[in-house]
């Protein structure tokens, strides 16, 4: 059996010994003779003033070995004060120097000085890269910092090493060991970039195939009331009025900001790829100056070996940018809104010019598929499955299974 916590409060037995020492402290500490120079500012008895605290502090106390500890240190203070009412006596001499250390710190908390000022704080360091900003266009960056002038350091010039990682994320080892916040920030960078891509998957797998099935279910729906209240069939739903339309928004968010991250990777890499470059530089003419030999350094590295061609004319490279959706969306001004763009980024809360306009962007490529779409679903083989499966649709059942279906091709 587990033993019950111990509360003071609750015992009164306990609760009588303690008013009761607290009242012979009070009454042995006002009888105690103090100079005036330790006295506080509101205070009129600093003993009675630090006894107090003393209680405050302790009445939480819930442990038996410590309420033990209290008590007994309060039995001895209580002897210590009754022998410091004589003035000379060690004891006297003792409480005054006790109480005079405890006033002075309560009057510099007081005062707001508890802790000692800063002797001086150490310079924020400007980063390596500076990223500039042109309106319209994909920003890019600059280092103000690196390569530094000869006379800026001492010894010979190190020349930085270019590190990718994993994720696309480039930085430059300048020193061993590496700091500890450059690893941090490598770190969080890389954990932020793999979430933006674990979004893009959940949207494309588990998302895509939920709003499919329930478009599929809300359409099974809708011709099923149509064909019990005998209205006429009405025309496809529109594009917007889907969760596949939904699905599609999230999933083109989450590739924009993908994007955003490798377009922000590739501009860092080529900023930093220029400063070793121009350390190279710098130190090439270092050591002509320092040895007078003209003669080219040979930097022994992994130089690009292209293709052969018999290789090279199976690779095509792809016209289109890679950075597609940030570009579109940089070319976006707030001007470029129109009142009913406004309206309708309002009412889908597409509040971005920038976002506004991949929205828009994407609603006509989508528009255009789907009415691409529809055109095959009303001519051709699908026209005649249809009018087969109505004229026998038990033979069209039993071949359901052995053929997919222009609906399955076309990704509906």
């Amino acid at each position: 059996m587990l033993r019950s916590a111990f509360v003071p409060a609750r015992n009164s037995r306990h609760r009588t010994a303690v008013f009761a020492l607290y009242r012979a402290l009070l009454r042995a500490g006002r009888q105690v003779p103090l100079p005036k120079i330790n006295r506080l500012r509101g205070v009129a008895n600093p003993i009675s003033y630090l006894l107090r605290k003393k209680f405050d502090q302790a009445r939480v106390s819930t442990s038996l070995r410590l309420n033990f500890a209290a008590l007994t240190a309060g039995y001895k203070a209580l002897n210590l004060l009754v022998d410091a009412r004589q003035q000379g006596s060690a004891e006297h001499t003792r409480v005054v120097k006790h109480v005079s250390l405890k006033a002075d710190s309560i009057a510099r908390m007081r005062d707001g000085v508890r802790y000692k000022p800063r002797v001086e704080s150490k310079p924020v360091r400007s980063p390596i890269l500076t990223r500039v900003e042109t309106p319209g266009k994909l920003h890019t960056y600059v280092s103000e910092l690196l390569p530094r002038p000869k006379d800026a350091f001492q010894g010979d010039r190190h020349i930085p090493r270019y590190a990718v990682t994993a994720q696309g994320q480039p930085f430059l080892r300048i020193k061993k060991p590496q700091p500890d916040t450059l690893s941090r920030r490598i770190h969080k960078a890389d954990v932020e970039s793999w979430a933006e891509q674990e979004r893009i998957m959940e949207a494309e797998e588990e998302l895509a195939p939920d709003a499919a099935l329930e478009d599929m279910w809300e359409s099974l729906v809708a011709e099923q009331l149509k064909r019990e209240t005998g209205e006429a069939e009405g025309g496809q739903p529109l594009l917007k009025e889907t969760y596949t339309w939904g699905v599609q928004l999230t999933w083109l968010y989450c590739l924009w900001q993908k994007q955003e991250t490798k377009y922000d990777f590739w501009a860092r890499g080529k900023a930093l790829q220029k400063i070793i470059q121009d350390e190279r530089a710098l130190a090439e003419a270092e050591r002509i100056t320092a040895s007078g030999d003209t003669a080219p350094r040979i930097i022994r590295t992994k130089d690009y070996q292209p293709l052969p061609v018999s290789q090279a004319q199976n690779i095509k490279e792809d016209p289109r940018s890679a950075y597609m959706l940030v570009e579109v969306a940089r070319g976006a001004m707030p001007e470029d809104m129109t009142t009913e763009d406004k309206k309708e980024a309002a009412k889908h809360g597409y509040h971005t010019p920038a976002w506004s306009k991949l929205v828009k962007v994407w609603d006509k490529s989508m528009s255009r598929r789907t009415r691409d779409v529809l055109n095959a679903r009303e001519s051709g083989p699908y026209l005649e499955e249809r009018r087969s499966r109505q004229a026998s649709p038990n033979t069209w059942s039993s071949q359901q299974g052995q053929s997919r279906s222009d609906e399955d091709t076309l990704g509906w």
